[in-house]
């Protein structure tokens, strides 16, 4: 997704994320961080209601 985003020149990503925390988050990581350390541009996370 972040080399497409470079590729493209797009301004802005926008993803989701689902909102895991404690062991969970530890063993599966967390792609919308990954997203965010690597963009090239900003980059908007997006929590759905519970």
């Amino acid at each position: 997704m972040v080399n497409l985003a470079e590729e493209e020149g797009y301004d802005l990503i926008v993803l989701g994320a689902r909102g895991l925390s404690g062991i969970k988050r530890y063993l599966l990581g967390s792609v919308s961080e990954a997203v965010v350390r690597l963009a090239h541009c900003p980059v908007l996370i997006v929590k759905s209601k519970k």
